[in-house]
């Protein structure tokens, strides 16, 4: 074999190695809960990215006839299992007495609502639901769901805004009133038969990822560290209109909140996570694409759009669909509401 070859080989078997290595490190840190530095935190969070290389590697590992790498590849595999195995494992199937209702949550992108109110409409109307509450509700979307979905959703309460704080339920049933809407949550009961069910609309604050100037390569996004200090004191709000509220509960909407993230084990240490506690999977729901050109490619990269249920209300069910309308899927939920509450 040429030197040159030899050279290459012996480089990608070491990077393979030390790859593999680091795969590991971010895998311990993550399973003992190590938070708080913001490289690690963001490591964590986009950590099955991190694990794809190793589609590629796992077949090379065996064309190599090397111990050193496959072992090192198989290492790494091991880290994959025990960061992510549970996620796959199938659910056990989900049934419950008691009515149901149907909710999703559906992030409209304020930004994008104007051009778009026409894929809006029908993207609800291809996934019905018995409520919808929206996040970054603009005026042209309000005023497209009034005119358009009326009929199918005759309860309406909207509350749309030029900026990203708009937000807003439509539902088959009759939502109780008065609305509460304290930034960034807003809150309403619906009536299902004779049970009233509470709903709390989330749209907490995206964390900033900072950018940081590098000599010769210029700004590079994500080296400037990742900050949350806003998202955390919206979930202390959170946390608490959760604790506060009595009887069946649903809580919805964009968490801008990883599954990997403490915040999530917050959550989840109250409520039930409606897409883990029924299916296997990552349910991944931002971006729902990415465009190059008049291309649209799924790229779908994390979950952050939940619906959560507490108070005896159970999930059985619950999906995520993808479009054009938003830069956010759709996340769909079935519960069940208890009897005797």
């Amino acid at each position: 074999m040429p030197a040159v070859l030899q050279t290459a080989r012996r480089t990608l078997i070491v990077a393979t190695m030390l790859y593999c290595a680091g795969l590991l490190v971010l895998a311990l840190l993550c399973k003992i809960g190590m938070h708080g530095f913001w490289w690690l935190d963001l490591a964590n969070i986009f950590a099955l990215l991190l694990f794809a290389p190793l589609l590629l590697l796992i077949p090379a590992a065996l064309l190599w006839h090397s111990r050193g790498p496959q072992i090192a590849v198989l290492v790494a595999c091991a880290a994959f299992v025990g960061l992510f195995g549970q996620q796959l494992l199938p659910r056990a199937e989900q049934s419950g007495s008691g009515p149901r209702l149907r909710v999703a949550t559906f992030n409209l992108h304020s930004g994008l609502a104007e051009p778009q109110v026409a894929e809006i409409v029908a993207a609800i109307r291809e996934r019905p639901a018995d409520v919808y509450l929206f996040q970054e509700l603009s005026e042209p979307a309000a005023i497209a769901i009034k005119q358009h979905l009326a009929q199918e959703y005759p309860h309406q309460t909207l509350v749309p805004s030029a900026e990203h704080a708009g937000m807003g339920m439509i539902s088959r049933y009759p939502l109780d009133m008065p609305l509460q809407q304290d930034e960034p949550l807003q809150t309403a009961q619906v009536r299902v038969g004779d049970r009233s069910v509470t709903l709390i609309n989330v749209s907490l604050t995206s964390p900033e990822i900072k950018r940081r100037r590098l000599p010769v390569v210029g700004w590079v996004q994500g080296l400037g560290g990742y900050r949350t200090g806003k998202r955390a004191r919206e979930m202390e709000q959170l946390l608490r209109a959760a604790d506060n509220a009595r009887g069946p509960l649903v809580v919805a909407g964009d968490f801008n909140l990883s599954d990997r993230e403490p915040g999530y084990g917050q959550l989840a240490a109250r409520l039930h996570d409606a897409y883990a506690e029924t299916r296997p999977g990552f349910g991944f729901t931002f971006p729902s694409s990415l465009h190059i050109g008049q291309l649209a490619i799924p790229a779908r990269l994390v979950r952050i759009d939940y619906v959560w249920s507490a108070g005896g209300v159970v999930p059985t069910s619950a999906e995520v669909s993808c479009g054009d309308a938003s830069d956010h899927c759709m996340v769909i939920a079935d519960v069940r509401i208890a009897d005797g509450l």
